[in-house]
């Protein structure tokens, strides 16, 4: 394609005004107020003062603000010109530039193809996903195939070597702790996570013994004949059948753990008749 080359003629704009005599006369004014003193009675006149100030000053403006926009009249058309002269050279960048594209979708699309294969041969048999490892730096043109796989390879022994850790804790968790340790591939979140349950399960171990330590040992109590005997011959207790007996046991429980017994009696169809010691 040849080369363009813009070329401007372009004729500096002099801009002439009585600089110098606004500026000579101003100096003489100005000068007047340099030791200008207002009281409360003359508060009028220095409003008027600033007004009239305000006002000259805002006239220069107004005359700077109309100069610059007759100045920037032909760079605005300039400017509109090279625009359109832009707009001519976008339709084939843009229309390249979709092909370009194109290209590179389907350059990555193979890639990731063959990044998911060389992922399958290595993790075979794998609870690990591709997203789990997955560099999406490995996409670019620079990076090989080769350097992929060993990346990949890599990171296949970094992983069972990691499950191999958890695997040789002592602790009954490890299953927990491996489902853990897939989901975020973090050794050390695992690792927490088993010092974490062993503390809480030997604060309850050492709760529980605590709790056993402080239950005295029950005291046997002796049921005397006369209690046995009455007992034996309850009218409640049903009659001796040639496949049944009549037992007499003493118990000594608490009132939750004496329920749960009677419960399981009634459960089984066990008659008993429950006399207090």
């Amino acid at each position: 394609m040849a080369e363009l080359t813009v070329q401007v003629k372009q004729k500096v704009g002099n801009i002439q005004f009585n600089y110098e005599e606004i500026k000579e006369t101003l100096a003489a004014q100005m000068d007047l107020y340099k030791d200008a003193q207002f009281s409360e009675d003359t508060k009028k006149d220095a409003k008027k003062e600033v007004a009239a100030l305000r006002n000259m000053k805002k006239a220069i403006d107004e005359k700077r603000k109309e100069v610059k926009k007759q100045c920037l009249v032909p760079y605005e058309d300039f400017e509109a010109k090279c625009k359109e002269l832009q707009g001519l050279i976008d339709q084939p960048i843009n229309l390249i530039s979709c092909q370009i594209t194109a290209f590179e979708e389907k350059r990555i699309y193979k890639k990731r193809e063959r990044i998911k294969e060389i992922f399958q041969e290595v993790f075979e048999g794998s609870e690990i996903s591709l997203e789990k490892v997955y560099n999406h730096k490995w996409e670019n043109s620079t990076y090989s195939i080769p350097k992929i796989q060993k990346e990949i390879q890599d990171m296949a022994v970094k992983i069972a070597m990691e499950m191999k850790t958890i695997e040789s804790l002592r602790t009954d968790c490890t299953e927990d702790a491996k489902e853990i340790y897939l989901n975020s591939l973090d050794l050390t979140e695992a690792i927490s996570y088993v010092n974490e349950y062993e503390e809480t399960k030997q604060k309850v171990l050492e709760k529980e013994k605590e709790k056993r330590t402080a239950v005295p040992e029950p005291v046997p109590q002796t049921v005397s004949d006369a209690i046995v005997q009455q007992a034996a011959n309850s009218a409640e207790v049903p009659f001796v059948q040639p496949n049944t007996k009549k037992v007499v046991y003493t118990v000594v429980a608490t009132d939750s753990e004496i329920e749960q017994i009677e419960t399981y009696l009634n459960s089984i169809g066990i008659f008993f008749d429950r006399r207090e010691v």
